[in-house]
């Protein structure tokens, strides 16, 4: 079992990362002897439930969870799924002596945290990842969210969980595309911080794309590490974990056009892809090193392309609505290499005039 502790100082938040092939029998005792006179909600989509709720069950059955499970997919990031689900809990009459876990993918655990941080002016979140998007970024670092029809995530929280159960096994079920979906993210932590882990992608892509188990516990747990690293100093996205934002400027106004039907880490892939185009054009990337992103994505079966359907001028209007946006400017994370961001000062995130903007997305068209 591999342990990593987040250690949020300023706000006096540590929590424990359990990354392991199961999690069943350290969340039982996690649970038990911490949160023992606690009622318990279990938030869950259909699939996970369907796959993995007699267990869990099983396994709290001395506590009785109640299980709330909602429809899979971003959709359910919603103002209307957040609201079903706090007035079933009012209903049921769940106080503040509650403990919601989050047992999904990104999808579940964003809204998780955001009904966790607001039900009763804030009760506990244990984050249960499913998925290896989750496992890798969105359970880790407290940010929750949902969406609105002006954009993805505009509306959320930062509230820390109680613990991160990370269960590898989980990935073995994982349908393909969600596999891929969550290689993004971990492409992208490799891109902007650690040139070796770069490194590790493209001499190791077989193995990955196979699920090998050593290969993926060396990913989940090298994200996990980076991640905590970048959380511990800058929880609330002022300065340094900006960073994580590269390729999401773009990557999220493909997914707003797309009305949220295409999956989260491809939408991130194609903005990657244009972003590191971005970069080469203003000088700060060297065209080399943009060929190495570009062909290491299409090696992780990732796009490395916008398709024609999402047009450029419709895509940067979406960015202007951003929730990174300043005085409706879109801002961008700026490679200078391989594992390497502009920064100036506590600043991560850098505009660029529109025509270049819109010609970095025309290379990748």
């Amino acid at each position: 079992m591999t342990k990593i502790t987040v250690d949020i100082h300023h706000e006096s938040a540590q929590y424990p990362i359990l990354i392991q092939d199961s999690i069943y029998d350290e969340l039982n005792d996690f649970v038990n002897n911490g949160y023992r006179d606690r009622d318990i909600v279990i938030i869950t989509d259909d699939n996970i439930n369907a796959l993995f709720g007699d267990k869990i069950q099983k396994v709290l059955a001395n506590r009785n969870p109640h299980i709330r499970s909602i429809q899979p997919g971003e959709r359910s990031k919603s103002r209307e799924t957040k609201a079903q689900i706090e007035d079933e809990m009012l209903g049921k009459e769940f106080g503040r002596d509650t403990l919601i876990i989050a047992f999904g993918g990104g999808v579940v655990g964003d809204l998780s945290g955001f009904v966790a941080s607001t039900y009763k002016r804030g009760i506990p979140v244990i984050q249960i990842p499913t998925s290896l998007l989750a496992m890798v970024d969105s359970a880790i670092g407290g940010k929750t969210a949902i969406n609105t029809i002006y954009g993805k995530n505009l509306i959320g929280s930062f509230w820390q969980p109680e613990a991160v159960f990370v269960g590898m096994e989980f990935l073995v079920r994982l349908p393909e595309p969600e596999f891929l979906n969550g290689l993004a993210e971990a492409v992208k932590m490799a891109i902007v911080f650690d040139e070796e882990f770069f490194e590790y992608f493209e001499n190791n892509s077989q193995k990955i794309l196979a699920r090998d188990n050593e290969a993926l516990t060396h990913i989940v747990e090298r994200c996990i590490t980076l991640k905590k690293e970048v959380v511990e100093e800058d929880e609330k996205e002022s300065g340094l974990r900006q960073c994580l934002n590269f390729g999401h400027t773009i990557g999220h106004a493909v997914e707003s056009i797309a009305g949220y039907n295409e999956k989260h880490g491809f939408c991130v892939a194609m903005g990657m892809a244009a972003e590191t185009q971005l970069a080469a054009l203003t000088g700060a990337l060297s065209w080399t090193d943009a060929d190495r992103i570009l062909k290491l994505l299409e090696k992780m079966h990732l796009p490395n392309t916008i398709n024609e359907k999402y047009e450029k001028q419709l895509m940067y209007k979406k960015m202007k609505s951003d929730k990174k946006a300043v005085n409706q400017t879109p801002m961008f994370v700026t490679l200078q290499g391989l594992g390497k961001v502009k920064k100036n000062k506590n600043q991560f995130s850098f505009s660029f005039d529109k025509s270049t903007v819109l010609k970095a997305i025309s290379l990748v068209k």
